[in-house]
């Protein structure tokens, strides 16, 4: 605050003097006004001449007006109020030129209030509605030109901000740190009153706020119960515009004169309220009578919006700095140059969102792209198309209940519809939806999950997908030395970052400690459960949480110090250990601007899963998606990711399976579950990845029912076992593709080697080692070469031992299946054959289904013999013991059959659908 009495009269004068010289043509004319004033005109009240300058402040420019704001602008919020009692003091009267210049500030004060309240942007922004305008620059510039829309919206925001803050800081900082109170009970007493506070805040803060409490209302993992339960309120119960107004912007935009030209009926009052528009619903007039609902944007909201975003770029350094310094951190130029990324993206999103044409193409599209992906569980409004506007927007009405709010048995399976359906948009469409609050999530009447407002999506780039794929397939099988690349690959670190010094870094150890944690599921607050009962196993069952947190902390500064020392650096001669990670940090990592919304996406779905279960495990929910995605797509990228989840190597030798060099390698088996314990801070990690040569049983299975789980949750309606049997037809469909797959090439290449290894141990028996062989029986001896050809090598071990794996693997499931304790009556079989021979008469899919399975498995069958016979040249290339002559017969015989019955080789690629990266 500044006190204007204690400055000297020059100090006064120079400032007011710009103001001054504005409103008089020359200073000296300002003397012979006053004479003027006293002679001939009465004494002037002061409310008076402030409202005559206030006119004349109103027509000044926003130039000449510059210096008196810089004086003035701490005392404006209480001008009028001072000068309350003042309003019929005279203003020329019997006063010095300090008097003067005293009164012509607090006239300028108030004028300059009054203006600011005034200030309005007519509903103007610097850019039109779309996906690609929204422009920091074009922000700058505008709003440049019109300082006092921008001081009206900080006043604002201070004005209704600082009494919440101030309580919540209050609570927290004088009440619990200050008062000793480790357990902040009065913060916690408060929650509830606090909660409404922030509530009514929300609304009156207006769209940008809105949105951001929609965000936190689910996350009650995050924020205060108490907070999230006022929060939701927000998600469709947005105070609405009068409906006057909506229909008006109806009328203007559809071109009609009355809201009945095209409405049989229409809903006097919004049925839902959001930040952006409000939903009315009606019929159609006409044939058709369909049921809609009418979306109607806010007038002049991207104003609004725009002017939000404004001004958070000019307050995100402060906060940004402010957030660092209460961390103990010190604040770099890339931190605010990141947190201005984050709004930017942010404010792409939503500018975007007011573009109503380009929701009605999103929705569209995403129809589209769920129904050819074969995702029938889900669906989104049917879109008018005729009626689509600017800021208008006509669907059919979808009836059903939110689906955190629906008490139906089929919503946890809804919840992984959902999972699939944004793993699909993240992973194959490339376009996400970005706003998946509770209020956009709905259970239709027919068992379906319904996804609305498409207004704000994100478009992943190709590479982007891949990369995503990678990662999380080499999170899945605990490929940590792959994680540092894949962290370059998907922006997390700049280019010139090597994987060498990421892995340096320890990131390895601490996502292990992560994705173990997460599997587990249970949200944060059960994460930080477990992660709190590990630190009271290392450090102490009776210490408390401030304690456990202090010995984690030393515990960390002294790995921190051993990585440093371990590079050569001097520890003594950094002042700030913690400093000098964080800039290393810096230096290696950075956020890119999607992970805001890949985040909140997910983030959302795991709030709704952890409400239904509390173990909830996003991560696990992801799998089914993964297995079917890498069971389908045929691109190299994709392939590779298969085969290292499945223990092999990243790239397959045509036709003849594992390298006949192997010497044994074993696919670790590893302890997944969760509670290991924490990462030893700063130590190497010694994990084999699931990267060996041997195909991992256990693996296969599980992705295998993966595949079948993802199809069955995502059949329309799962009654009746449709989703089931949807399931094991698309698998055998898979198996047996005429085309091929990726899955197909590996199980074509473990029977090719596993039928090689028990054939020769089969004749190995037979002819040498069994008692009843041709040399036991005989009693001679085998030929030396017989016995190197039909020798057991490491290969051979490896593979049956797969073989047995897997056999004891599927035993229990076949047997269970088939129920084999209870033999089927003849009569059961007849039955059955009747169904079965009914079904491809009357079902044309399954008709298709079994002509293509006949077909793939003839080919299949050559496949497997090509394979067979060409391993049997390779051995005999590669057998010295037989003489020259005969190994030329041994290969060339096989080859040639091999060739003659090998159906042609399937494209390195199948496209997936149109979307889809390759």
């Amino acid at each position: 605050m500044i006190d204007i009495s204690a400055l000297s009269v020059d100090e006064v004068s120079n400032t007011i003097g710009s103001f001054v010289g504005t409103l008089t043509a020359e200073a000296s004319a300002l003397s012979a006004a006053l004479e003027e004033f006293r002679a001939n005109t009465p004494p002037l009240d002061l409310a008076t001449l402030a409202d005559k300058t206030e006119q004349a402040v109103s027509q000044i420019s926003s130039t000449a007006l510059a210096p008196l704001v810089d004086l003035v602008q701490p005392v404006i919020g209480q001008a009028r109020a001072t000068l309350a009692p003042m309003t019929s003091t005279p203003v020329f009267a019997e006063l010095t030129l300090k008097g003067v210049a005293l009164q012509l500030a607090a006239i300028a004060a108030v004028s300059l209030g009054s203006a600011v309240s005034r200030a309005d942007a007519k509903g103007e922004a610097p850019y039109a509605p779309g996906k690609a305008t929204y422009d920091p620059k074009a922000a700058e510039t505008f709003y440049s030109q019109r300082p006092l829309v921008v001081a009206k919206r900080v006043f604002s925001l201070a004005r209704l901000t600082t009494a919440f803050t101030a309580g919540v800081l209050f609570d927290w900082l004088v009440l619990g740190k200050l008062m000793k109170d480790t357990e902040y009970r009065a913060l916690q007493k408060a929650e509830p009153r606090r909660a409404k506070e922030a509530l009514t805040l929300c609304e009156q803060l207006g769209p940008t706020f809105i949105k951001l409490g929609q965000a936190l209302s689910i996350r009650t993992d995050l924020i205060p119960e108490a907070y999230a339960l006022e929060l939701r309120q927000l998600q469709d119960a947005v105070p609405p515009f009068p409906s006057q107004e909506a229909y008006k912007v109806l009328q203007r935009q559809l071109g009609i004169k009355d809201v009945r030209d095209t409405f049989e009926t229409l809903s006097a009052r919004p049925v839902a309220s959001a930040s952006i528009g409000q939903v009315y619903k009606g019929t159609l007039k006409g044939n058709s009578s369909k049921t809609v609902a009418v979306k109607v944007q806010r007038p002049g909201i991207l104003s609004e919006i725009a002017l939000d975003l404004y001004v958070l770029r000019l307050i995100t350094p402060f906060q940004t700095a402010f957030t660092n310094l209460v961390n103990g951190v010190s604040t770099a130029p890339e931190d605010i140059e990141v947190a201005l990324q984050l709004v930017d993206e942010w404010g792409r999103g939503f500018v975007a969102e007011t573009d109503y044409r380009l929701e009605a193409k999103n929705t569209i599209d995403f129809q589209r792209a769920m129904a050819a992906r074969g995702l029938d569980a889900v669906c989104a409004p049917t879109v008018v198309e005729e009626l689509a506007r600017d800021t208008v927007l006509v669907t059919e009405w979808v009836d059903g209940t939110r689906l955190d709010r629906d008490a139906s048995a089929d919503v946890p399976r809804l919840c992984g519809v959902a999972i699939n359906a944004y793993l699909t948009m993240l992973l194959d469409t490339g376009v996400l939806h970005c706003d998946p609050h509770p209020g956009n999530l709905l259970r239709t009447t027919d068992g379906r999950l319904c996804v609305l407002d498409w207004g704000m999506t994100l478009e992943v780039p190709n590479e982007l997908q891949y990369s995503l794929l990678e990662f999380i397939a080499h999170l899945n099988v605990e490929d940590y030395d792959a994680i540092p690349q894949d962290f370059i690959n998907l922006g997390f670190s700049p280019p010139d970052v090597t994987p060498e010094r990421l892995k340096a870094s320890g990131i390895t150890e601490g996502l292990a400690f992560a994705f173990r944690q997460l599997s587990a599921g249970g949200g944060p607050k059960k994460i930080a459960e477990r992660v709190e009962s590990q630190l009271k196993e290392r450090y102490g069952a009776e210490l408390s949480g401030a304690e456990l947190e202090k010995k984690a902390q030393e515990e960390f500064l002294k790995a921190m110090e051993a990585q440093l020392a371990s590079e050569g650096v001097d520890v003594k001669g950094v002042t700030n250990v913690m400093e000098e990670m964080s800039r290393r940090n810096r230096e290696l990592f950075s956020l890119p601007p999607y992970v805001l919304y890949v985040a909140r996406a997910f983030s959302t779905l795991e709030g709704i899963g952890l409400s239904i279960d509390e173990d909830y495990a996003i991560v696990q929910e992801c799998y089914p998606y993964l297995a079917r995605r890498l069971f389908i797509d045929r691109s190299p990228r994709a392939e590779a990711a298969l085969r290292a989840m499945l223990g092999l190597p990243a790239k397959r030798a045509p036709g003849l399976g594992l390298p006949l060099d192997v010497k044994g390698v074993v696919v670790p088996t590893r302890d997944r579950s969760p509670s290991r314990g924490l990462p030893v801070l700063g130590a190497t990690t010694t994990t084999t990845p699931l990267t060996g040569r041997g195909l991992s049983p256990a693996k296969l299975i599980e992705m295998s029912e993966g595949f079948a789980s993802y199809t069955a949750a995502t059949a329309e309606v799962d009654r009746d076992g449709v989703g089931q049997t949807k399931a094991a037809r698309e698998l055998a469909n898979l198996l047996l593709a005429p085309e091929g797959s990726t899955l197909q090439d590996i199980l074509v290449d473990e029977v090719v080697v596993g039928l090689d290894a028990a054939t020769r141990q089969a004749l190995r028996s037979l002819l040498i080692t069994a008692p009843s062989s041709v040399v036991g029986q005989f009693g001679l001896k085998p030929p030396a070469t017989l016995t190197t050809l039909l020798a057991p090598t490491a290969e051979d071990e490896l593979v049956l031992g797969t073989a047995r794996e897997l056999s004891n693997l599927l035993g229990p499931r076949v047997r269970s299946q088939l129920n084999t304790s209870a033999v089927p009556a003849p009569r059961q079989i007849a039955d059955t054959v009747t169904d079965l021979v009914g079904t491809l008469l009357n079902d044309e899919a399954a008709r298709s289904d079994a002509t293509r399975q006949l077909e793939g498995l003839s080919l299949l069958s050559r496949r497997i013999g090509a394979g067979l016979l060409r391993r049997a040249a390779l051995r005999a290339t590669n057998a010295a013991e037989l003489p020259q002559a005969a190994r030329d017969v041994l290969t060339r015989v096989p080859t040639a059959m091999a060739n003659s019955i090998e159906p042609p080789a399937a494209p390195a690629m199948a496209a997936l659908p149109k979307g889809n990266a390759q």
